[in-house]
């Protein structure tokens, strides 16, 4: 075997690997986007680390009204 025939055989199976680690990849994005909107549908409480402020209203009798 010569010197081209074994570089031949490095860069497929290097191109056949690659190919395989990007199909894994991408499943494993699926299942974990498919996990996330399970997990985002059961929580209806809200946003874990945030939360929505509610600014006081105007009529509220505040200091600052007259």
């Amino acid at each position: 075997m010569n010197i081209v025939d074994s570089l031949t055989t490095i860069i497929v199976v290097t191109i056949l690997v690659s190919v395989a680690l990007v199909l894994v990849a991408y499943l494993n994005r699926r299942v974990n986007r498919a996990r996330s909107r399970v997990r985002d549908d059961e929580s209806v409480g809200g946003s874990r680390y945030f939360v929505r402020y509610a600014p006081p209203d105007e009529n509220d009798g505040g200091a600052d009204s007259r």
